[in-house]
């Protein structure tokens, strides 16, 4: 029996491909009128399921029925091959508008999006979640880079949930009520049979209040009773992140590391993102065209930021500056202005660092962030907006940020005084 695949992207081709056949089922035949009804048999990740078409035709016609072509002549139960190419039509729609999430789609589901069964009890808690991602934040030119990859985050952890509680093809109209507690209990613990590590109370939250956001829409759309993440307690406070103080600073600043290149080089990277701000990410993707000398002769540095796609602006310290002025003739380093190295081995070599300027603390990659912002402060640099600007934050919560844009001159300010308190505490 003839059957129609749809076109699929090379990551189906490993599971069986959606598809869709049509056919006369004669054991189906009614006793009453002798006329045979048409069936659909729906195929999808190696699961099948069948649908009775709303039609069925005269026995006398199953000698003209076309298996390849899946029809009959045109001048033959004319009724049957029009609700034939209609379902036909809207599987290919579904198939290729739905493609990008066929695989957390079950066939009952596929069934009820086709020929339109009860469609909000058949919609899998996984389709739901990926679908809506895809076509509300995925392709939301308001929503930063940051947001989406929080959200896809939070979705890969609902989706393990639902495989560790054996429940990955849960109907959205089934969840219950403590499916909501159960996902952050979940989150909050440890696992090592399954390489699964507990987040902290603030993460946790945080996942649960992005799923509780898609279940609300799907709460507006009617698709469930109620939402089984409301008047759930969460524990949003963050904790406290490690920062250097000034005796740490001027530790690592000092340390003679001159027999020793590879330390002294993650010391230049680490101090780099102290004196700028830069997380690591941003540190590694710096290049010589986000850096400029204005006629003053200040370095000005511009750079996106790869976790939330906003604008870094600052004109960089002296120190800074050397640092990328050690690094500049170095031909192993043509396209970025500083060497790039793996996340594990800076982290690694920092606890060395660590150990070696007698720092009791765990010094790793994002604690030099916070460590500029504690630096800004004792230099008592307090234009916010400045600071903002400086570290690449949003400042769409500001009721300034609708009248001005941060000028050249509050950064350069907030830089020289920046500038004179690194220089007092480091000579």
């Amino acid at each position: 029996m003839f059957h129609q695949n749809s076109d699929v992207s090379p990551k189906y081709q490993n599971m069986a491909k959606p598809s869709i056949t049509f056919y006369p089922k004669m054991e189906r035949r009614t006793n009453k009128t002798g006329r045979v009804p048409i069936y659909a048999r729906l195929v999808l990740n190696r699961q099948k399921t069948e649908y009775r078409l709303p039609v069925d035709v005269n026995i006398n016609s199953l000698s003209d029925w076309n298996q390849m072509f899946m029809k009959f002549p045109e001048e033959i139960e004319s009724d049957a091959n029009r609700i034939i190419t209609k379902f036909q039509q809207i599987f290919n729609d579904i198939v290729f508008q739905h493609a990008h999430v066929l695989d957390q789609l079950n066939v009952k589901s596929l069934k009820g999006y086709v020929f339109g069964i009860k469609e909000d009890k058949l919609i899998d808690v996984k389709f739901y979640l990926r679908n809506y991602f895809h076509e509300n934040i995925e392709k939301g030119t308001s929503i930063t880079i940051g947001t989406k990859k929080n959200y896809i985050k939070a979705i890969n952890h609902f989706e393990r949930f639902l495989k560790f509680v054996k429940k990955e093809d849960l109907q959205l109209s089934l969840v219950h009520n403590s499916i909501g507690s159960e996902f952050y209990d979940y989150l909050k613990k440890s696992y090592p049979q399954y390489d699964k590590k507990p987040l902290t109370d603030a993460s946790a939250s945080g996942n649960v209040i992005r799923i509780k956001h898609l279940f609300d829409k799907a709460l507006e759309k009617n698709l469930i009773k109620s939402n089984p993440f409301g008047g759930l307690k969460l524990n949003t406070r963050c904790p406290k992140r490690g920062k250097l103080n000034t005796i740490e600073v001027q530790s690592l600043y000092k340390v003679d590391l001159s027999t020793n290149y590879k330390l002294d080089k993650v010391r230049d990277l680490f101090l780099f993102s102290v004196f700028t701000g830069l997380a690591y990410s941003d540190v590694m993707e710096l290049k010589k065209v986000n850096i400029q000398i204005d006629s003053n002769g200040e370095y000005f540095m511009e750079i996106k930021r790869h976790k939330t796609d906003i604008i870094v602006n600052q004109y960089l310290p002296l120190q800074a500056i050397q640092i990328i002025n050690k690094y500049e003739l170095c031909s192993l380093y043509k396209e970025t202005v500083l060497p790039k190295i793996s996340n594990q081995y800076y982290n690694d070599t920092l606890k060395e660092l660590g150990v070696l300027c007698n720092i009791n603390k765990k010094v790793s990659t994002h604690i030099a962030r916070h460590t500029f912002r504690q630096l800004l402060a004792e230099a008592e640099v307090i234009d916010l907006a400045a600071i903002k600007t400086m570290m690449g934050h949003s400042r769409n919560s500001d009721i300034d940020s609708i009248y001005h844009d941060v000028t050249s001159k509050q950064l350069l300010n907030a830089k020289n005084k920046y500038q004179e308190f690194i220089n007092r505490l480091l000579n």
